[in-house]
């Protein structure tokens, strides 16, 4: 005799002031990454400081695809 199997369950990230925008912009489906000017380098994951130069210039841009 089987038992029936109990569904893994997943909590979703709770959105704050430094992810807020990659969350809005993928229910648009669209991919936005943060992106330091200082250095002009893409951030992951997303964060006030740009782990590559330490600059704090950062801002949201619309992924090209690359």
């Amino acid at each position: 005799m089987s038992q029936a199997s109990t569904p893994m369950r997943f909590d979703l990230p709770q959105p704050d002031f430094e992810t807020q925008p990659f969350w809005d912009a993928t229910r648009e489906q669209r991919l936005v990454l943060p992106w330091c000017t200082d250095c002009e380098r893409a951030i992951w994951y997303p964060r006030a400081t740009c782990p590559h130069c330490l600059g704090d210039a950062v801002e949201w841009r619309n992924d090209a695809g690359h």
